[in-house]
Formats: C-alpha cells, sequence, structure tokens
C-alpha cells in the first residue's frame, strides 16, 4: 500500500515522487476552493448588509477582470525595442 507521507526508498522513489505531485496538486486545490468558499461568504454577507457597496464591490471586479483581458492580449510590461548593444555586440543587462 502506497502511503502519502512515507519516506522514499529506492525500490518506491518513482511512485514517492508521483505522489508528492498528486499531494502538492490536492493542496493547491484545496487552496482554491477554500478561497473561493470565503469570498462567496463575504459577498453574500456585504449584499445583505451593505447593498450599495456590494454594488460598487461587483463593479470594481467587473473592470478587473477586463482589465486583466486586456493585459493578457497586450502586455505592458514587456519592452517595446531591441536593448541597446555594446561595440562587441553584447547585450547590455536592462
Amino acid at each position: 500500500m502506497l502511503h502519502i507521507f512515507s519516506h522514499p526508498t529506492p525500490s518506491n522513489s518513482e511512485g514517492f515522487r508521483s505522489s508528492r505531485i498528486l499531494q502538492k496538486f490536492a493542496y493547491l486545490l484545496s487552496a482554491l476552493g477554500s478561497g473561493r468558499l470565503w469570498q462567496a461568504v463575504f459577498l453574500i454577507y456585504l449584499a445583505g448588509s451593505a447593498p450599495p457597496t456590494y454594488g460598487e464591490f461587483t463593479f470594481g471586479l467587473g473592470w478587473r477582470s477586463i482589465l486583466l483581458l486586456v493585459v493578457e492580449i497586450r502586455p505592458f510590461n514587456l519592452p517595446l525595442g531591441v536593448p541597446p548593444t555594446t561595440q562587441d555586440g553584447i547585450r547590455t543587462p536592462p
């Protein structure tokens, strides 16, 4: 039987690696799920306690998604030109 928390041995080192990957993937999925759950609880609470603030918050989330889409289409953090070179033809660091 393969245990997730067992120590690697030469006979099952490949099985240990795959179980570690699955364990890390499960951690990421649980973190994503718990984050979404807390976000839903917060939005439900905000909608019940302060509807105008909830509207402003969802409006901001909508703008955030639009801006993320624009940035993914054209990354603004990339340089527009080729970096300058020295006389030896070596590029200078940015």
